[in-house]
This record gives structure tokens, C-alpha cells and sequence, in this order.
């Protein structure tokens, strides 16, 4: 009967339910941190694939591209007349000109 009774001291039942509680939270943080770094993984391929695409880029490789009066996006010949005015935008700045001569090409 105090064999019985000591096995079942709440003393014993209370470092038992500490010991698991301890067990839990540890695995639980380390869940986690897994959990955590998998995120800011995926966060970081994310962030490249944004900068892989990124437009400054894509200027800073030589591109640029031309707005006219309005400010609106040219993209087409057929949006221009000699004598217009056009803004080319580059990496590093941008340029004003003015259209000479327009030539519509064909590329299927």
C-alpha cells in the first residue's frame, strides 16, 4: 500500500508532467525554428526571383525604353510620326529626342 501510495505521490506525477512539458517545448521549438527557416527560404527565393526581373535590371543590361509626350509607353511604330517627341528611358537617366523617320518592318 505505500508502494502503491508513493507511485502515486503527486510530487513524483509533478515531476513527470515537468519532464514531459520540457520534452514538448523543446520539440516544439525545434518544429519551429525548421518551420522558420523554410519560410525565410522560400522568402529568399522569392526576393531573387523579383530581382531576377526586376525592370532597373533589365535596364542595366542596356535596354531602355521610350514614352512619348503623354508620358505613355511606346510600343509600336505605328504610335509615331516624324517630328514627334519621345523620352528614352535608361538606367542611369533619361533622353529626349525627336523622331526622324518612321520604319515599319514585318517580324512574324
Amino acid at each position: 500500500l505505500a508502494q502503491r501510495l508513493q507511485h502515486q505521490a503527486p510530487d513524483r506525477k509533478i515531476k513527470q508532467l515537468q519532464q514531459e512539458n520540457s520534452f514538448l517545448a523543446k520539440s516544439l521549438q525545434a518544429q519551429m525554428q525548421r518551420q522558420l527557416e523554410q519560410k525565410q527560404a522560400a522568402c529568399g527565393r522569392l526576393v531573387q526571383q523579383l530581382d531576377d526581373y526586376s525592370p532597373l535590371k533589365t535596364l542595366a543590361r542596356g535596354y531602355s525604353y521610350t514614352t512619348d509626350e503623354k508620358g505613355e509607353v511606346v510600343k509600336s511604330v505605328s504610335q509615331l510620326a516624324a517630328g514627334d517627341r519621345v523620352c528614352l528611358h535608361l538606367s542611369d537617366g533619361q533622353a529626349v529626342g525627336k523622331i526622324e523617320e518612321v520604319k515599319e518592318e514585318k517580324n512574324d
